[in-house]
Protein backbone atom coordinates (compact mmCIF):
# COMPACT_ATOMS: atom_id res chain seq x y z
CA UNK A 1 0.00 0.00 0.00
CA UNK A 2 1.42 3.38 -1.02
CA UNK A 3 1.83 6.11 1.57
CA UNK A 4 -0.47 9.10 1.62
CA UNK A 5 1.03 11.99 -0.34
CA UNK A 6 0.47 14.39 2.58
CA UNK A 7 0.84 13.83 6.30
CA UNK A 8 -1.95 14.62 8.70
CA UNK A 9 -1.09 17.74 10.73
CA UNK A 10 -0.82 17.34 14.49
CA UNK A 11 -4.14 17.83 16.28
CA UNK A 12 -2.91 20.89 18.17
CA UNK A 13 -1.78 22.53 14.91
CA UNK A 14 -5.14 21.82 13.35
CA UNK A 15 -6.96 23.29 16.35
CA UNK A 16 -4.85 26.45 16.13
CA UNK A 17 -5.58 26.73 12.42
CA UNK A 18 -9.33 26.50 12.99
CA UNK A 19 -9.03 29.15 15.70
CA UNK A 20 -7.14 31.35 13.23
CA UNK A 21 -9.85 30.76 10.62
CA UNK A 22 -12.48 32.03 13.07
CA UNK A 23 -10.57 35.34 13.24
CA UNK A 24 -9.41 35.41 9.64
CA UNK A 25 -10.10 38.48 7.50
CA UNK A 26 -8.44 40.66 4.88
CA UNK A 27 -4.85 41.33 5.89
CA UNK A 28 -4.63 38.30 8.19
CA UNK A 29 -1.62 35.98 8.08
CA UNK A 30 -2.42 33.38 5.42
CA UNK A 31 0.26 31.14 6.84
CA UNK A 32 -1.88 30.51 9.91
CA UNK A 33 -4.18 28.43 7.70
CA UNK A 34 -1.48 26.24 6.19
CA UNK A 35 -2.22 23.32 8.55
CA UNK A 36 -5.78 23.33 7.17
CA UNK A 37 -4.46 23.34 3.62
CA UNK A 38 -2.24 20.36 4.44
CA UNK A 39 -5.06 18.55 6.22
CA UNK A 40 -7.42 18.95 3.28
CA UNK A 41 -4.74 17.56 0.98
CA UNK A 42 -4.26 14.58 3.31
CA UNK A 43 -7.99 13.97 3.81
CA UNK A 44 -8.52 12.26 0.46
CA UNK A 45 -7.08 9.08 1.94
CA UNK A 46 -8.34 9.55 5.50
CA UNK A 47 -12.16 9.42 5.93
CA UNK A 48 -11.99 10.29 9.64
CA UNK A 49 -9.90 13.39 8.95
CA UNK A 50 -12.20 14.34 6.12
CA UNK A 51 -15.25 14.21 8.41
CA UNK A 52 -13.44 16.23 11.09
CA UNK A 53 -12.44 18.91 8.62
CA UNK A 54 -15.87 19.07 7.05
CA UNK A 55 -17.48 19.58 10.46
CA UNK A 56 -15.03 22.36 11.32
CA UNK A 57 -15.51 24.13 8.01
CA UNK A 58 -19.29 23.93 8.32
CA UNK A 59 -19.03 25.46 11.79
CA UNK A 60 -17.14 28.33 10.21
CA UNK A 61 -19.93 28.87 7.68
CA UNK A 62 -22.51 29.00 10.45
CA UNK A 63 -20.45 31.32 12.66
CA UNK A 64 -20.03 35.12 12.69
CA UNK A 65 -16.70 34.68 10.85
CA UNK A 66 -15.80 37.14 8.10
CA UNK A 67 -16.83 36.67 4.48
CA UNK A 68 -13.16 36.06 3.67
CA UNK A 69 -13.00 33.18 6.16
CA UNK A 70 -16.25 31.72 4.88
CA UNK A 71 -15.05 31.97 1.29
CA UNK A 72 -11.97 29.98 2.30
CA UNK A 73 -14.23 27.38 3.96
CA UNK A 74 -16.32 27.11 0.79
CA UNK A 75 -13.21 26.54 -1.32
CA UNK A 76 -12.08 23.72 0.95
CA UNK A 77 -15.54 22.16 1.09
CA UNK A 78 -15.50 22.08 -2.72
CA UNK A 79 -12.57 19.68 -2.31
CA UNK A 80 -13.74 17.50 0.58
CA UNK A 81 -17.37 18.34 1.27
CA UNK A 82 -20.26 15.90 1.23
CA UNK A 83 -23.94 15.82 2.20
CA UNK A 84 -23.17 17.24 5.64
CA UNK A 85 -22.01 20.50 4.02
CA UNK A 86 -25.00 21.12 1.79
CA UNK A 87 -27.38 22.89 4.18
CA UNK A 88 -24.77 25.39 5.38
CA UNK A 89 -23.63 26.13 1.83
CA UNK A 90 -27.19 26.53 0.55
CA UNK A 91 -27.82 29.11 3.27
CA UNK A 92 -25.13 31.31 1.69
CA UNK A 93 -26.46 31.27 -1.86
CA UNK A 94 -28.42 34.49 -1.41
CA UNK A 95 -25.51 36.39 0.16
CA UNK A 96 -23.86 38.56 -2.50
CA UNK A 97 -20.36 38.24 -1.04
CA UNK A 98 -20.54 34.46 -0.77
CA UNK A 99 -23.00 33.20 -3.36
CA UNK A 100 -20.28 32.52 -5.94
CA UNK A 101 -18.14 30.52 -3.51
CA UNK A 102 -21.15 28.62 -2.16
CA UNK A 103 -22.52 27.69 -5.58
CA UNK A 104 -19.02 26.64 -6.66
CA UNK A 105 -18.76 24.31 -3.69
CA UNK A 106 -22.21 22.85 -4.34
CA UNK A 107 -21.26 22.32 -7.96
CA UNK A 108 -18.28 20.21 -6.88
CA UNK A 109 -19.91 18.20 -4.09
CA UNK A 110 -21.22 14.88 -5.43
CA UNK A 111 -24.65 13.53 -4.61
CA UNK A 112 -28.31 14.36 -4.96
CA UNK A 113 -28.46 16.67 -1.94
CA UNK A 114 -26.18 19.29 -3.52
CA UNK A 115 -28.07 19.17 -6.81
CA UNK A 116 -31.40 19.61 -5.05
CA UNK A 117 -30.09 22.60 -3.11
CA UNK A 118 -29.00 24.28 -6.33
CA UNK A 119 -32.34 23.54 -7.99
CA UNK A 120 -34.17 25.16 -5.10
CA UNK A 121 -32.10 28.26 -5.73
CA UNK A 122 -33.60 28.56 -9.22
CA UNK A 123 -36.91 29.46 -7.58
CA UNK A 124 -35.69 31.82 -4.88
CA UNK A 125 -32.67 33.74 -6.20
CA UNK A 126 -32.18 36.65 -8.57
CA UNK A 127 -29.32 38.49 -10.23
CA UNK A 128 -25.79 37.17 -9.96
CA UNK A 129 -26.62 34.59 -7.26
CA UNK A 130 -29.14 33.06 -9.67
CA UNK A 131 -26.57 33.14 -12.47
CA UNK A 132 -24.13 31.31 -10.19
CA UNK A 133 -26.65 28.58 -9.39
CA UNK A 134 -27.50 28.14 -13.07
CA UNK A 135 -23.81 27.87 -13.93
CA UNK A 136 -23.27 25.31 -11.19
CA UNK A 137 -26.15 23.16 -12.45
CA UNK A 138 -24.75 23.33 -15.97
CA UNK A 139 -21.34 22.34 -14.63
CA UNK A 140 -22.94 19.33 -12.95
CA UNK A 141 -24.81 18.53 -16.20
CA UNK A 142 -27.90 18.19 -14.04
CA UNK A 143 -30.57 16.88 -16.39
CA UNK A 144 -33.26 17.18 -13.70
CA UNK A 145 -32.99 20.97 -13.85
CA UNK A 146 -33.60 21.12 -17.60
CA UNK A 147 -37.26 22.08 -17.42
CA UNK A 148 -36.66 24.85 -14.88
CA UNK A 149 -33.74 26.18 -16.94
CA UNK A 150 -35.88 26.18 -20.07
CA UNK A 151 -38.39 28.36 -18.22
CA UNK A 152 -35.63 30.88 -17.57
CA UNK A 153 -35.01 31.43 -21.28
CA UNK A 154 -37.70 34.12 -21.21
CA UNK A 155 -36.31 35.80 -18.09
CA UNK A 156 -36.04 39.60 -18.09
CA UNK A 157 -32.39 39.54 -16.99
CA UNK A 158 -30.16 38.86 -19.99
CA UNK A 159 -27.46 37.49 -17.69
CA UNK A 160 -29.87 34.83 -16.50
CA UNK A 161 -30.90 33.94 -20.04
CA UNK A 162 -27.27 33.68 -21.16
CA UNK A 163 -26.41 31.44 -18.22
CA UNK A 164 -29.45 29.23 -18.87
CA UNK A 165 -28.47 28.88 -22.53
CA UNK A 166 -24.95 27.81 -21.54
CA UNK A 167 -26.26 25.38 -18.93
CA UNK A 168 -28.69 23.70 -21.32
CA UNK A 169 -25.88 23.25 -23.83
CA UNK A 170 -23.70 21.68 -21.16
CA UNK A 171 -26.50 19.38 -19.97
CA UNK A 172 -26.86 18.13 -23.52
CA UNK A 173 -30.07 16.10 -23.34
CA UNK A 174 -32.62 15.86 -26.18
CA UNK A 175 -35.01 18.13 -24.26
CA UNK A 176 -32.21 20.67 -23.71
CA UNK A 177 -31.45 20.58 -27.42
CA UNK A 178 -35.13 21.12 -28.21
CA UNK A 179 -35.23 24.19 -25.94
CA UNK A 180 -32.17 25.67 -27.65
CA UNK A 181 -33.55 24.90 -31.09
CA UNK A 182 -36.82 26.64 -30.31
CA UNK A 183 -34.94 29.71 -29.10
CA UNK A 184 -32.92 30.09 -32.30
CA UNK A 185 -35.42 31.79 -34.66
CA UNK A 186 -36.28 34.73 -32.42
CA UNK A 187 -33.08 35.06 -30.41
CA UNK A 188 -31.74 38.62 -30.01
CA UNK A 189 -28.47 39.32 -31.79
CA UNK A 190 -26.62 39.85 -28.51
CA UNK A 191 -27.44 36.30 -27.42
CA UNK A 192 -26.51 34.56 -30.67
CA UNK A 193 -22.81 33.92 -29.89
CA UNK A 194 -23.66 32.12 -26.62
CA UNK A 195 -26.61 30.33 -28.20
CA UNK A 196 -24.56 29.17 -31.17
CA UNK A 197 -21.84 27.78 -28.91
CA UNK A 198 -24.43 26.11 -26.67
CA UNK A 199 -26.04 24.42 -29.67
CA UNK A 200 -22.69 23.04 -30.80
CA UNK A 201 -21.82 21.80 -27.31
CA UNK A 202 -25.25 20.24 -26.88
CA UNK A 203 -25.07 18.52 -30.27
CA UNK A 204 -21.65 17.14 -29.35
CA UNK A 205 -23.02 15.66 -26.13
CA UNK A 206 -26.00 14.21 -27.99
CA UNK A 207 -23.65 12.60 -30.49
CA UNK A 208 -21.60 11.06 -27.68
CA UNK A 209 -24.66 9.29 -26.26
CA UNK A 210 -25.86 8.22 -29.71
CA UNK A 211 -28.82 10.61 -29.81
CA UNK A 212 -28.06 11.16 -33.48
CA UNK A 213 -31.53 12.26 -34.54
CA UNK A 214 -31.70 14.94 -31.84
CA UNK A 215 -28.19 16.11 -32.68
CA UNK A 216 -28.96 16.31 -36.38
CA UNK A 217 -32.19 18.25 -35.82
CA UNK A 218 -30.40 20.77 -33.63
CA UNK A 219 -27.52 21.22 -36.05
CA UNK A 220 -29.89 21.65 -39.01
CA UNK A 221 -31.72 24.38 -37.10
CA UNK A 222 -28.44 26.08 -36.27
CA UNK A 223 -27.34 26.05 -39.91
CA UNK A 224 -30.72 27.46 -40.95
CA UNK A 225 -30.19 30.34 -38.53
CA UNK A 226 -27.07 31.40 -40.45
CA UNK A 227 -24.24 31.08 -37.92
CA UNK A 228 -20.83 32.71 -38.49
CA UNK A 229 -18.38 30.78 -40.69
CA UNK A 230 -16.42 29.10 -37.89
CA UNK A 231 -19.64 27.84 -36.26
CA UNK A 232 -21.04 26.72 -39.60
CA UNK A 233 -17.86 24.71 -40.23
CA UNK A 234 -18.07 23.13 -36.78
CA UNK A 235 -21.73 22.23 -37.30
CA UNK A 236 -20.99 20.64 -40.68
CA UNK A 237 -18.15 18.60 -39.15
CA UNK A 238 -20.46 17.35 -36.44
CA UNK A 239 -23.13 16.48 -38.98
CA UNK A 240 -20.64 14.55 -41.05
CA UNK A 241 -19.65 12.51 -38.00
CA UNK A 242 -23.21 11.39 -37.25
CA UNK A 243 -24.45 8.01 -38.49
CA UNK A 244 -26.57 8.34 -41.60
Amino acid sequence: MSAAPFDRPASENLARAFAALARYDRGSDRGALWPLDAAVAAATGDPALRAELEAGLVRCLRSPASAVAKEYACEKLAMIGGPASVEALAALLAEPDLSHAASGALRAIPGAEAARALRRGLKTLAGLPLVGVITALGGRRDAASGEALTGLLSHADVRVVSAAVWALGAIGTPSAGRALRQLLPGAPAALLPELTEACLVCAGHLSEVRESRAARTLLDALLTAGPPPHARAAALRLLASLPS
